[in-house]
């Protein structure tokens, strides 16, 4: 298959994204709204509102400005999106996933404010979480195309081409990957890390309006590989995966789970959480084997 007919799926990711991803914001925040949080003000969780905060200048942290980091961060995210949707080697894709998160986490060092120093800590382990907890999906749909099209691979093509979907051989991953499209790939320990950066001074609007769109386009990517593990070859196949998807997003949504991210938490609860996923993922990587 050539590049164009991947072309509409990447015009639409990269279209459609911030669109989705300003949406679910906006709904997130008027449940969380219901449950006794505070309503922001000026709709910043919309894409109109963060459209609004582009003129906002913020008050600068010591070292250098992370303008450049925001930028980069938006631009590795828009290029893993490309190149899943493109259907090339998901390696790549979980690469600049990792670089991207890695540039946010610079721009964070670069500034140093003192009351941000235990999020960036928290924020290398959550990158390592991160990258092992994708390491070990690639690896699985690795061993999953090798064993239902008799050839290995980690090209989008070949995963979808497989007659039965892959949850079926990879169950254990699939806590992994919802746990991280729930509490967010960054941390969300902190009651004031991310994802409500928009609340911190030290940002400009230029800068925050960078770091949300690549957030909508990393969140459409999670909510993109969790659908992948649930298509195969079937109308109704993909059915489920929307479905399954949209489950995750309304768990979300949940008190408990919108209680938790508005309060912050205790960080070895989260870590503990998300090493038992890792552990199940490995756990179904080895029956594999």
């Amino acid at each position: 298959m050539s590049i164009k007919e991947y072309l509409p799926g990447i015009i639409l990711f990269l279209i459609l994204s911030p669109v989705v991803g300003s949406l679910l914001d906006r709904i997130s925040h008027l449940v969380a709204v219901s449950f006794g949080a505070p309503l922001r003000s000026g709709r910043i969780d919309s894409l109109g509102g963060w459209l609004a905060q582009l003129s906002r200048r913020g008050v600068r942290g010591r070292g250098r400005p992370a303008g450049l980091f925001a930028l980069l961060y938006l631009l590795a995210m828009a290029a893993a999106g490309v190149l899943f949707f493109a259907g090339l080697n998901l390696i790549w894709v979980i690469g600049l996933m990792g670089a991207a998160n890695l540039c946010l986490i610079a721009g964070l060092c670069l500034r140093q404010p003192d009351s941000w120093r235990e999020l960036i800590d928290n924020e290398f382990l959550r990158l390592f979480i991160f990258i092992v907890g994708f390491a070990l999906l690639a690896f699985g749909l690795y061993l999953f195309t090798g064993y239902a099209t008799g050839s290995a691979s980690l090209r989008l093509r070949a995963i979808i081409a497989a007659a039965a979907p892959p949850i079926f051989e990879l169950s254990g991953l699939l806590p992994m990957v919802v746990v991280f499209i729930l509490i967010g790939s960054r941390a969300a320990f902190p009651k004031k890390g991310y994802p409500h950066y928009e609340e911190q001074p030290g940002y400009t609007g230029r800068e925050l309006f960078l770091l949300q769109w690549g957030r909508w386009y990393e969140d459409i990517l999670l909510f993109s590989f969790l659908f992948v593990l649930h298509f195969g070859q079937s109308l109704i196949s993909g059915f489920v995966g929307v479905g399954v998807c949209l489950a995750t997003q309304a768990l979300k949504l949940s008190p408990i789970v919108q209680n938790r991210l508005r309060q912050g938490g205790s960080r070895l609860k989260y870590h503990v959480i998300a090493l038992v996923c890792l552990a199940l993922a490995l756990a179904n990587i080895y029956l594999l084997l």
